[in-house]
């Protein structure tokens, strides 16, 4: 419907593109589709690791480039450079999923559609109009518009003044590039708004509801956009892989001074049954740190390994430095200790100082006293 304001051939079945396409042919159409709202529908990635990790580097090449405005440069074989491409609209995009990416989500307004959420009888009323023409017509006349506007330079002051009002609206929670991305689609709202009450076709009154009912709604996505940014930053991906590299069996933190921790199933740790010998606790996987207390050291080095390997077997590799995870794990506020100037604090581990980053127990782990079941067979359990 959206699409349909630049043209009447547009619907669900024929938009102008879609994620299969070629980074290449995504990047042309992007910049060709000047001042236009281009839609790129359906990101699925699924398919082999090679499939998924095409799918999500096009939607980093196309999506950083519309939030950077700078496309990619290239060179001839003769070692020229050749132009550079870059989105000169706006895209929409539309998927099952979100490319992955810390700084690229930042880069993107998010909204999550449930199911049920969309009237579908207003839905296909605007439709209709589409394909009838109308919303073409519309944007004809809202373009003319703008460009009345611009003629008698009406039009940057109006727009510097709302984007103003829209930041201050929406606060500053979140990514700093949340309140530019939210104020700016709030602003195009207002400059549409006010065109349409220039028109005669609605009243101050109803333009100041339209614009309650988006506040509140850009409000509601910057909170979600925050709890997106935090999901996907280098601490908390670090944090949830190392719970899952411990859960998994993939690691284990020892006690401070050797051995199983006083919490072991928690830590890596299990219990192996040995038959006629008994059951033994074994520590499972790669040691990662060890357990003083209520203190955790864990080791950067021996720890993102294991992480790194672990998040691409999920097809979400951890690119980061470890420079890079260590100071957002210090800017996140879960380094409790820190040498003077770094991002790890020496302590005495097994009769040697070593370089740690320090957490807090239970900023990380969330300890159960439970008992698991040991690792082995019942005889009774073979069915032959």
């Amino acid at each position: 419907m959206l699409q349909g304001f630049w043209g009447t051939k547009f619907d669900g079945a024929h938009l102008p593109a879609n994620w299969s396409s070629t980074g290449n042919a995504l990047e042309k159409t992007a910049f060709l589709a000047k001042d236009a709202l281009l839609i790129v529908d359906d990101f699925v990635a699924r398919g082999t690791r090679q499939e998924v990790a095409r799918t999500h580097a096009n939607a980093e090449r196309l999506l950083r480039a519309q939030g950077n405005q700078a496309g990619r440069s290239r060179m001839t074989s003769k070692a020229e450079l050749r132009n550079a491409f870059h989105p000169r609209g706006i895209i929409l995009a539309t998927g099952e999923d979100i490319p992955n990416g810390h700084s690229l989500q930042a880069r993107l307004v998010i909204v999550n559609v449930a199911r049920g959420a969309i009237d579908t009888t207003v839905l296909n009323g605007l439709q209709k109009l589409a394909r009838d023409g109308a919303l073409a017509k519309v944007m004809a006349s809202f373009v003319r518009w703008v460009a009345m506007e611009s003629e008698r330079n009406a039009l940057l002051e109006f727009i510097d003044m709302a984007l103003d009002i829209d930041r201050e609206n929406i606060g500053a929670s979140g990514h700093a590039r949340t309140q530019d991305n939210l104020a700016n689609l709030l602003m195009g709202l207002r400059v549409f708004l006010d065109f349409a009450d220039d028109a005669g076709e609605i009243s101050p009154q109803v333009t100041q509801a339209f614009m309650d009912v988006a506040t509140d709604a850009a409000c509601t996505l910057a909170d979600l956009q925050a709890a997106i940014d935090r999901e996907a930053s280098d601490a908390q991906r670090f944090v949830e892989l190392m719970r899952a590299a411990v859960s998994s069996g993939k690691a284990h933190i020892e006690h401070s001074r050797g051995g199983q921790p006083a919490d072991p199933r928690a830590l890596g740790w299990r219990d192996v049954d040995m038959g006629m010998s008994g059951i033994r606790t074994e520590a499972m996987g790669t040691r990662i740190g060890w357990v003083e207390g209520e203190m955790l050291y864990i080791d950067p080095s021996a720890s993102l390994s294991v992480i790194k390997t672990l998040a691409s077997g999920l097809d979400n590799h951890l690119g980061s430095s470890e420079r890079a995870i260590a100071k957002s794990l210090r800017e996140a506020g879960l380094l409790i200790k820190c040498d003077k100037g770094r991002n790890t604090a020496k302590v005495s581990v097994l009769g040697v100082r070593r370089s740690v980053y320090v957490f807090r127990m239970s900023d990380i782990l969330d300890l159960d006293s439970s008992t698991a079941s040991p690792i082995g067979y019942d005889p009774s359990d073979i069915p032959f």
